[in-house]
């Protein structure tokens, strides 16, 4: 389908899996478990960064197109997988190569210690 992980183009290139919330009754904002649980989010696609940072900048827009924003994926979160384009706090990005899982948070990030479901 969308964005299909390939070997880094460059030294130092990452590759994440992003998971986006769906929209949810309870404010991501709150407390949280460090838990990631795959039935509360929409696979977003593998996305090619320098690191976490970066990632959050290419999927903000920062000085560049955000992958979200092609017709393709607009397509999707017009039927509701999603409620938002841009990584926002409680979004997760999964690194590709160590299968450790971040979630976004108001400011930086929180490794996240168990996952629950399949993808």
């Amino acid at each position: 389908m969308i964005n299909q992980p390939a070997a880094p183009a460059e030294t130092g290139t990452m590759f994440f899996s992003v998971y986006y919330r769906k929209q949810l009754e309870r404010n991501p904002f709150g407390e949280k478990a460090p838990i990631f649980n795959k039935a509360d989010f929409h696979y977003m696609g593998n996305h090619e960064a320098k690191n976490i940072d970066d990632l959050f900048g290419l999927l903000n827009a920062a000085g560049r197109a955000n992958p979200l924003g092609s017709a393709e994926w607009q397509h999707l979160i017009r039927q509701g997988v999603t409620d938002h384009t841009s990584m926002s706090v409680g979004d997760v990005a999964v690194d590709y190569n160590t299968g450790e899982v971040f979630r976004c948070e108001m400011t930086g990030w929180t490794k996240l210690t168990e996952t629950v479901g399949t993808r």
